[in-house]
């Protein structure tokens, strides 16, 4: 009699990821995972938890599907259901097993972002954790899963040049604070233009102070516009087109409009005092700065290197072994957890069966039936060699886990990055 094995969580866990770098805003609003699509997902009786992520440049699920699902097949079910006929949507990666625990706990800390260590991206993923914990999507084993990853990336980040990566809004602030000097020197507010409305847009909004500027936000959503200024004082949503006609002068402009595409040409921004635009990572310088007057042009990636926010080369090295150091550290815990299961649940059927022969045997020895004592104490033997094939089992189990870690700091060296991916269309079935 073997006894249950608690099937462990961090193998059963599946990952389906469409990376979208360089999307135009509107384009990700409409690829957006909200909580109608989670409730979707969990209506798969396959499926025990899920965790829905949407940041600037990926869309991410991760889920728990029962154990004895095919995971490969429910891949490209879901993958499909969630694409739902949307052809702009690219080929998705899927990773599964401690393979998604990684991918998902490089996510989390942001480490394959376009500038490595963005917090946007970090303050995304947690976000989404709330959210996910808020409606019930996540519970018990995804749940830890996930305090997993935030416990990765807290500790990558805060002994790394990742900690020091600044968010949107100090970069900007400077520059800000310029504008709001001279409109005061004026006798007047400043008059700040933001243009964009997605998600980076959104999150530069929510760390600027608005009582003391005028804002224009510009956006070709002007839905999406006026939701984002609703209640924020001296805030007017503009349509982009209507903001062109309008020719308003602004002492500052921020351009945070992800597209690979230019929106406008530079000699579209109506002239101002000393103005300053930032420029998204994704979007492309279409003019020679000279003919826009006193225009300067600042791209967000440069700024950060000039603010020594971005690690170079070097030491992203070092942080790459980091992070394979941590989730080889969680290996290893989660390896003694499963061993600690395998036991307790021995235990459990142990103690019930050699209460139950016990009994037996008290109540055979009561009745005078001495000839059944020879097969109780077979029985006993049988279940002392039970219980020692289990405990090498457990042993075996970890003496593998190790020397597989091992062998991977061979072969791939001190950056464990690599990991499997599979193509949708052609993922095995892994067993479970």
């Amino acid at each position: 009699m073997r006894p249950p094995t608690p099937r462990d969580p961090h193998g059963r866990l599946l990952v389906i990821t469409w990376r979208l770098p360089n999307t135009p805003a509107e384009r990700l609003e409409r690829l957006r995972l909200d909580d109608a699509t989670g409730r979707r997902v969990l209506d798969n009786e396959d499926i025990e938890e899920v965790f829905l992520l949407s940041t600037c440049q990926r869309r991410l699920v991760a889920l728990l599907p029962r154990a004895s699902s095919r995971p490969g097949s429910l891949a490209r079910r879901l993958a499909d259901a969630l694409a739902d006929g949307n052809a702009t949507m690219p080929p998705p990666e899927v990773f599964h097993g401690w393979d998604a625990v990684a991918h998902l706990a490089e996510v989390a800390t942001s480490l394959d972002a376009l500038t490595p260590g963005e917090t946007q991206v970090v303050a995304q993923f947690r976000d989404a954790v709330a959210r996910a914990r808020r409606a019930a999507s996540t519970r018990g084993a995804l749940d830890r899963i996930l305090d997993g990853c935030l416990r990765v990336s807290r500790n990558v980040r805060k002994d790394s040049p990742l900690g020091k990566v600044r968010s949107l809004v100090p970069l900007v602030t400077p520059h800000l604070e310029q504008a709001k000097v001279r409109a005061h020197g004026e006798g007047r507010k400043a008059v700040v233009s933001v243009y964009g409305t997605g998600e980076m847009a959104s999150t530069l909004l929510q760390g600027i102070d608005t009582r003391d500027i005028t804002l224009h936000l510009v956006s070709r959503d002007s839905d999406r516009a006026q939701r984002l200024v609703a209640g924020r004082g001296d805030a007017t949503a503009w349509d982009l087109d209507a903001y062109r006609a309008a020719r308003i002068e602004a002492d500052a402009i921020l351009l945070v409009m992800k597209t690979t595409t230019p929106v406008f040409d530079i000699t579209d921004i109506p002239s101002g005092p000393g103005e300053t635009v930032v420029l998204d990572l994704g979007l492309p310088r279409n003019a020679d700065p000279a003919i826009a007057g006193s225009v300067r042009l600042i791209a967000l990636e440069d700024l950060a290197r000039v603010a020594n926010a971005v690690p170079p080369d070097t030491a992203l090295l070092a942080v790459r072994a980091r992070f394979a150091d941590e989730i080889a550290r969680w290996r290893r815990r989660a390896a003694i957890e499963a061993d600690r299961g395998r036991i307790d649940s021995l235990r459990a059927v142990l103690d019930g069966t050699s209460d139950a022969l016990i009994t037996r045997l008290e109540e055979d020895l009561a009745a005078g039936r001495t000839e059944s004592i020879d097969v109780y104490r077979s029985a006993l033997k049988r279940m002392r060699h039970l219980a020692l094939e289990h405990l090498a089992e457990a042993l075996s189990a970890r003496a593998d886990t190790r020397g597989n870690e091992k062998r991977d700091e061979v072969t791939q060296g001190p950056v464990a990055d690599e990991r499997r991916t599979e193509d949708l269309h052609g993922v095995d079935e892994v067993p479970t």
